[in-house]
């Protein structure tokens, strides 16, 4: 096919400190056998236990919580 190029990889650095606090609060804000939420509840669930230092703008609790969950399943 003419023109057909696959897609660029994008290579995507992860803050260390970031991705534990945020394991660390899914396991401390889940307890065993609860029921089944979206990322998204759980991204508000665990946001008041992540260190506001880590933490500063809403977005990148939501993007990190989406790849620890990812990385979780």
């Amino acid at each position: 096919m003419e023109g057909s190029t696959p897609p660029a990889r994008i290579r995507t650095v992860v803050d260390w400190k970031r991705y534990m606090a945020v394991q660390d609060a899914i396991y401390a804000s889940l307890p065993p056998n609860s029921p089944p939420i979206t990322w998204m509840e759980l991204a508000e669930l665990i946001a008041p236990r992540l260190p506001e230092s880590l933490f500063r703008h809403g977005g990148t609790v939501r993007w990190y919580t989406r790849a620890v969950w990812l990385n979780m399943e």
